[in-house]
């Protein structure tokens, strides 16, 4: 069985760009979408943003949902919040398949929230996705390293993903 996994960055959002995201799937012919930037706030029914044969997945967040993940509904799956942390903006999903697969999204801000500083915050990332690797992982997401503009403060984090 073949997977069709894509990422996208919404940069401002989900909400008003739920048919876009929509139209991407179906022409990519897409089993998963993992999605960063999605900015949805707590109140926010997050059953308005499925739609015909897709499930979307949010991270569990106590301020606002930065990353989620549209996944068909014929994938047999599991959601492992048990492995996400808390606050964490990863989303990670176990595929069950005759190679189980595991996916790990992640968004990486600028400013973390609760005052933690960012060095802190992505250690605290790259430890749970760490953690949560197996053999057969998939590990994609918004990163912010910006390789190619050394002096933004992005660029520093190159060298953590490196030790990852």
């Amino acid at each position: 069985m073949v997977i069709k996994i894509g990422t996208l960055n919404l940069c401002l959002g989900i909400q008003h760009k739920k048919n876009i995201v929509k139209q991407i799937i179906i022409d990519s012919e897409l089993d998963i979408l993992c999605l960063q930037e999605t900015e949805l706030d707590l109140n926010i029914d997050h059953e308005l943003l499925s739609f015909q044969s897709f499930n979307y997945e949010s991270e569990v967040n106590s301020i606002k949902s930065r990353v989620g993940v549209y996944i068909k509904q014929k994938m047999n799956y599991v959601r492992r919040r048990d492995l996400e942390g808390s606050d964490s903006h990863l989303v990670i999903i176990d595929i069950k398949s005759k190679h189980d697969l595991r996916i790990i999204t992640i968004y990486r801000p600028f400013n973390p929230q609760g005052g933690i500083h960012p060095k802190d915050f992505f250690n605290y990332q790259i430890s749970l996705a760490r953690a949560a690797m197996t053999n057969n992982t998939v590990f994609l997401g918004d990163f912010n390293l910006d390789w190619g503009k050394k002096n933004l403060l992005s660029y520093q984090f190159n060298s953590y993903l490196e030790i990852f």
